[in-house]
């Protein structure tokens, strides 16, 4: 099954360079050019091994991609995808000790990301690693920690434990309106094992 989440593989690997040009910012303001993305360039020739997800600062993007325009026609349909590969994480999962996602009964969820709570995150990374399953962990570092929100966050005495705990255990499951019903299987058949 090696290979089968290319494009998932590809999400992932957009994910760490738009969090690597979120740290980059400050090369932006320093570089000579002309265009966010002539910035971005540089930011990423100039700083390689700047370590991703890890902000020192608070930063906005204002600009917007023509291609998500192209998009839109097809939401509805995307959405819905994503959906039923989440029901099907879910029966995967109902007799496991994995946690889905939670979810409000007055709403409908779009599940851009199917973020579980694993108490033996890496045991269950490497094994659906091992079967060419890729996953990511969105939110290694919690806000609270993260040196753009040092004095910005109130902390109580309790500090943010249960934030601290979710970030040691949260990991993402493929989840994108392309998989295949074979990859889903795949996925659950893995969750199962």
């Amino acid at each position: 099954m090696a290979g089968i989440f290319r494009l998932g593989a590809v999400l992932q690997n957009m994910l760490k360079k738009t969090a690597l040009l979120l740290a980059l910012l400050p090369v932006f303001a320093q570089a000579q050019v002309n265009t966010m993305r002539d910035a971005a360039q540089e930011a990423i020739n100039s700083n390689p091994d700047v370590q991703a997800k890890w902000h020192a600062f608070l930063a906005a993007n204002g600009e917007r991609d023509v291609a998500a325009g192209a998009y839109l026609p097809h939401l509805d349909a995307q959405n819905a995808r994503r959906a039923a590969i989440a029901a099907a994480y879910d029966a995967a999962l109902a007799d496991g000790d994995l946690r889905p996602p939670a979810r409000r009964a007055d709403t409908t969820h779009v599940f851009h990301l199917y973020v579980v709570r694993a108490p033996g995150r890496a045991a269950l990374q490497a094994r659906l690693r091992a079967r060419g399953i890729g996953t990511a962990i969105h939110f290694p570092v919690p806000v609270h920690l993260q040196a753009a929100y040092k004095d910005r966050v109130a902390l109580g005495p309790a500090r943010c434990a249960a934030t601290e705990a979710a970030s040691d255990e949260v990991l993402s499951l493929p989840i994108f309106p392309e998989m295949t019903d074979l990859q889903v299987e795949a996925v659950c058949e893995a969750l199962r094992a």
